[in-house]
């Protein structure tokens, strides 16, 4: 949700971008939407709002009306017009700059001119400008730090002290919290039901319907947990980049990769190889690793859309994918 200078906030009401005037509770339709990565209420009137993370940064009046790209390529160290995935944008005092999260990267500037994007160094999936002149992020021990920053020259200034610890994470990696012109802090602690971090508790299901837990203790897995096709073994991806293989009889587990942000992961028929997507610097990669971790994982393939593989053909040869592909190739439906 992002607020205005006034009584208003602008939020996704699925598959729409919606505005809400706190005084009168009169909701205005702005735009369609595809997805949401977070919105920013500009001085002037304008909305920025990531709609898919590949697809950079979009704009629409506060008045509504057809949403446009402002930034679908960005200016970085290694290339004039590059693709990346960006979130939680955040305006800057004086209008010219973003503060966002540059997915694999971490917190980075972005100045709405000239389409830089400079990343400030700090380990985190989601900061915030505070109108004391410093930064408010959260670490992925999920402590709340802040640091002083300029944002005149976009720089760090002194050292990152803590705050708090346990403040909770919601889908797609945002921080819940927030920090009012006042410098009031709002925020929650603990796991989120629903935000896709939270220790989940693998069980078995039989034909007739009855559970019973595995003995595989309760853990942040991510979508899904895949058996193999044995029988005897399972693999899931945890919070924080951990590929693991799990032996279902002797409820041991066993690393197979430790990588930044995993998910999907996949058999293949033979059990011998599992197919999964890391993401690194914004760039998505299917990558395969040997089932029993005598390798580490090589990438098959690599490309800043949003995939999921979903299984191998019967032979092994090659891997399904299921691919969000926009009008210029890089994200949207499948």
């Amino acid at each position: 949700v992002a607020f205005s200078v006034g009584t208003s906030l602008a939020g996704p009401i699925a598959p729409r971008l919606m505005r809400y005037t706190i005084g009168t509770g009169i909701t205005q339709e702005l735009c369609d939407l595809e997805d949401y990565f977070g919105g920013a209420w500009h001085d002037d009137g304008t909305i920025y709002f990531i709609n898919n993370a590949p697809d950079g940064i979009y704009r629409v009046s506060a008045g509504g009306g057809k949403a446009e790209p402002a930034v679908g390529r960005f200016r970085t160290a290694d290339a004039d017009s590059a693709i990346r995935m960006v979130a939680w944008p955040q305006v800057l005092p004086g209008g010219r700059h973003l503060l966002v999260t540059d997915v694999g990267v971490n917190p980075a500037v972005l100045d709405l001119e000239t389409r830089e994007l400079r990343p400030l160094g700090i380990e985190s999936s989601f900061a915030r400008y505070l109108p004391t002149g410093h930064l408010a992020y959260v670490r992925p021990d999920q402590t709340l730090m802040t640091i002083g920053f300029d944002p005149q020259a976009q720089t760090l200034r002194g050292e990152p002290k803590a705050r708090m610890r346990e403040v909770s994470t919601s889908r797609n990696d945002a921080s819940v919290f927030a920090v009012s012109r006042n410098g009031t802090a709002v925020y929650t602690t603990g796991y989120l039901r629903g935000s896709m971090r939270e220790l989940f508790q693998p069980i078995r299901m039989s034909a007739g319907g009855g559970t019973q837990p595995l003995r595989i203790g309760p853990d942040e897995f991510g979508r899904s947990i895949r058996v193999s096709p044995d029988g005897r073994r399972a693999v899931s991806c945890t919070y924080g980049g951990s590929v693991w293989v799990f032996d279902l009889a002797r409820g041991t587990r066993l690393r197979v990769h430790q990588g930044l942000e995993t998910e999907s992961a996949v058999w293949s028929p033979d059990g011998r190889r599992i197919a999964f997507i890391d993401w690194v610097g914004s760039q998505g990669g299917l990558y395969v690793v040997p089932a029993d971790g005598s390798a580490a994982a090589e990438r098959v393939l690599g490309t800043p859309a949003e995939m999921h593989p979903t299984g191998f053909t019967p032979d092994g040869s090659r891997i399904v994918i299921v691919a969000y592909l926009g009008p210029q190739g890089t994200s949207g439906k499948p």
